[in-house]
């Protein structure tokens, strides 16, 4: 008979992580409590820590203006493109009032 895998959430994930580092359990403990081997903890510890770099990653610094993010920056080039066709649009009208 095959065994089937377990899948863990990404919350049960985050609190077995955050109790080990902030010292509330050991490895051990978690891990047998949880019925989790200390290779998985260990993969899920290196998965946490290195999202947790690219959160520090995407900051630039205090005093900085935060970046626009790609929503926002479609936004803007939509409200240009916009004003554009506005622009063009009263000069045609303009010229087919002239020409009447």
């Amino acid at each position: 008979m095959e065994k089937s895998r377990k899948h863990y959430s990404a919350e049960f994930k985050y609190k077995m992580v955050k109790e080990i580092l902030l010292r509330v359990k050991t490895v051990s403990e978690a891990c047998r409590e949880n019925r989790v081997s200390p290779g998985l903890y260990y993969r899920w510890q290196e998965q946490f820590l290195s999202s947790a770099k690219h959160g520090f990653e995407a900051k630039k610094g205090f005093g900085e203006p935060k970046t626009i993010d790609r929503k926002e920056q479609e936004i803007v080039r939509l409200k240009d493109v916009i004003a554009e066709l506005s622009r063009e649009l009263v000069e045609l009208k303009k010229k087919n009032l002239d020409l009447m």
